[in-house]
């Protein structure tokens, strides 16, 4: 048996009444909504097979295997972690609403599996060509515009683990995602231009850092970057 997260532990902790071990029959018999943040991973989240509402926030963990297990699971939401496969979602039979907002996911192809009837939120995120045309096409899906998509995928695709959106489809952010997250929001409008510059002159792995600076331009740094224009979660 997998041990819990700690901060799935402390959620848990909350929900049952008392602090871990739990027994299967406990974690069985939740029904949520169960929040989690900064959760390094999800696994042993399977016990909590009737959960119902489920909500992951600023996370490291890379798939949603251990969710395969939850059948009664209505409404997923996953934001700001550090999510790469959506694997396993089909096995969601119950889902009726579903949010992958600012996460590393390339690759749509396991969100044919729910329903059309599913609404989804899939903003910030690094699609490949197929996906954004695929989720284009389908009814009640909520996108970035396709601008911030190609920001999104192109620094995604130079490895700088940043990605680019609307919150509330109004407040853009720039975001880097996991459990050190990071964020800068009410940004102006990034010109792919000048990211294509940033990009061209920052090398993954050297001392510098690709940064957008206190007016919003992109470009590479050589030291720290300041915090003061970097909000982060605590």
């Amino acid at each position: 048996m997998a041990d819990l997260d700690e901060r799935i532990a402390q959620e848990l902790t909350y929900l049952v009444g008392h602090g871990a071990p739990f027994s299967d029959e406990e974690l069985a018999g939740l029904e949520g909504p169960l929040t989690i943040t900064c959760p390094r991973s999800i696994e042993g989240l399977e016990r909590c097979r009737n959960l119902r509402t489920l909500s992951l926030f600023a996370g490291d963990f890379e798939t949603l295997a251990p969710l395969r297990t939850m059948t009664q699971l209505e409404r997923l939401q996953i934001a700001c972690s550090r999510l790469t496969s959506l694997d396993g979602i089909g096995a969601l039979a119950a889902l009726q609403h579903l949010e992958v907002n600012f996460t590393l996911c390339r690759d749509a192809g396991p969100l044919a599996g729910p329903r059309p009837s599913v609404g989804m939120w899939l903003v910030g995120n690094p699609w490949d060509d197929a996906s954004w045309a695929r989720l284009s096409a389908r009814p009640g899906t909520v996108l970035s515009p396709e601008g911030h998509w190609r920001l999104t995928r192109r620094l995604c695709d130079e490895g700088v683990a940043l990605v680019y959106g609307a919150i509330e489809g109004r407040r853009r952010a720039l975001i880097r995602p996991g459990v050190g997250l990071e964020y800068m929001v009410d940004l102006a409008e990034l010109d792919e231009s000048e990211v294509e510059r940033a990009l061209a002159a920052w090398q993954p792995g050297g001392d510098a850092e690709l940064f957008f600076d206190e007016l919003e331009r992109p470009r590479p740094v050589e030291t720290a970057r300041p915090e003061r224009f970097w909000q982060r979660l605590s």
